[in-house]
């Protein structure tokens, strides 16, 4: 028995003639690999910033959209950590939550049917224009609402950029008080 790799795979005639052969190959597996890897990417951009043991994984896993949430962290999403599942319908995403455990309902129900970079697009589009209806709804809201109430009634995020609409809106018309130290004035 020879215990040397090196000089068993060299030392067969068979396996001399044939390491070469397998090599090229693999090579050609890996640049088809790569290529298939690319044109996923190109179909949805976010997989450029996952490595590509991780894109393969994902991809294998895109049949079943429960399984792929917990790949949302390695690069997907930035702050997106989980979504909730529709009970009966396993395949309509409901609600979104951030790092940070601040639930979004989804304007309607997002649905993770089809290719996993198809649904994906599905769930960015359903992201996007959730928060586009919450904003108009925040900023018909926001002068009508007590603060407090307006705060804790929508998404932080929502929140600070209703403060500053309301903030933009009272300086525009004058509606904050006027100083009234002579030294405050203009000349």
């Amino acid at each position: 028995e020879t215990l040397n790799v090196v000089n068993t795979c060299y030392g067969n005639e068979i396996m001399k003639s044939l390491l070469p052969h397998l090599l090229e190959q693999l090579e050609l597996c890996q640049k088809s690999l790569s290529a298939y890897l690319e044109t996923k990417r190109s179909e949805f951009p976010r997989f450029y910033f996952v490595s590509d043991p991780t894109l393969l994984e994902i991809l294998s896993l895109g049949s079943d959209p429960p399984s792929v949430v917990p790949h949302f962290q390695s690069g997907l999403f930035d702050s997106l950590t989980t979504v909730t599942f529709d009970k009966i319908d396993k395949q309509k995403m409901l609600e979104m939550f951030s790092q940070q455990g601040e639930k979004v309902e989804f304007e309607y129900p997002v649905d993770a049917k089809g290719n996993i970079e198809v649904w994906l697009q599905r769930l960015v589009d359903g992201m996007q224009e959730t928060v586009k209806q919450i904003i108009k709804r925040a900023y018909r809201n926001v002068s009508e609402m007590e603060l407090e109430d307006f705060l804790f009634g929508h998404p932080a995020q929502i929140s600070l950029l209703g403060i500053q609409f309301q903030w933009t809106w009272d300086m525009q018309t004058g509606r904050l008080p006027r100083r009234t130290k002579p030294s405050c004035r203009r000349p």
